[in-house]
């Protein structure tokens, strides 16, 4: 007997769901808008004595105009949420926060051409509106971190994170300890390094949380130079339209694949 699909209000993490469809993701283009990303990560840190205060009110670092660098600001029914910052690291450009909190546990697999997903600077606004589902947002940078471990093809994706939260990701995404008790720029607590590896968990986690679906289209438009600067540097989250052709049980998936960037994930 066939199992009948379950309906939308009883798929897993449907809250997250719910809050992809009132998302958009957006690369700073404009001194106002990396201002506005800086000054929302000094807001959400400082208010957790994160980091030490600065005149500016502005938090940002090195790392965030390398060229293996990828900053976004996630905005919710049009209002900057969150922000996250994701690193592509290889043995051509292998500088990023956990190479730099871990030089002695990850060169060595650098050298060996393994790559890596490196996600750092996670902030939500603390001043955030009621409406807006605050759990549900913590599963955005997991989501970006996937899908760029799919467009680059890595071999791990890299958790630099309180000792508290590595429950999270190994509950999540597999995650395995790769090293504990190291620093991380400025701010003022100790974090551990942690990792899921691609490859033997993607699948899995595809089954177990929905949200990280996601169709290349829209994976091209923010990790792709030439497609996101054609698309301003902004995109919808696709996770719906995967969901709803598997369901379907058709090929539309692969359609939809090779369909221009205004089809479905472009804002």
């Amino acid at each position: 007997m066939a199992v009948p699909a379950k309906s939308p209000d009883q798929r897993p993490f449907e809250r997250v769901l719910q809050l992809l469809d009132r998302t958009v993701v957006r690369r700073p283009t404009t001194g106002e808008d990396w201002e506005d990303i800086f000054r929302l990560r000094y807001n959400a840190y400082r208010t957790r004595d994160y980091i030490e205060s600065n005149e500016s009110r502005l938090d940002s670092d090195h790392f965030d105009f390398a060229d293996n660098t990828f900053v976004f600001g996630i905005f919710v029914d049009d209002e900057l949420s969150m922000s996250i910052r994701i690193h592509h690291l290889d043995r051509e450009h292998p500088d990023g926060p956990s190479r730099e909190s871990y030089p002695n546990h990850l060169d060595s697999r650098l050298l060996l051409g393994q790559s890596f997903i490196d996600c750092s600077r996670f902030a939500i606004d603390p001043d955030l509106d009621p409406s807006v589902d605050r759990a549900a947002l913590r599963f955005m940078p997991p989501r970006l971190s996937a899908m760029a471990a799919l467009f680059f093809e890595a071999d791990y994706i890299l958790h630099l994170v309180r000792p508290r939260h590595k429950a999270f990701y190994q509950r999540y995404f597999h995650a395995e300890t790769f090293a504990t008790g190291g620093e991380c720029g400025t701010v003022t607590f100790p974090v551990d390094l942690t990792a899921t590896r691609i490859g033997a968990n993607d699948q899995r986690m595809l089954d177990r949380l929905p949200f990280l679906h996601s169709l290349e289209s829209e994976r091209a438009m923010l990790f792709d130079e030439e497609t996101a600067r054609r698309c301003c540097f902004c995109a919808r989250p696709t996770a719906q339209l995967v969901l709803k052709r598997m369901n379907d049980n058709d090929d539309g998936i692969a359609r939809l694949d090779k369909a221009d960037a205004a089809s479905g994930a472009a804002a």
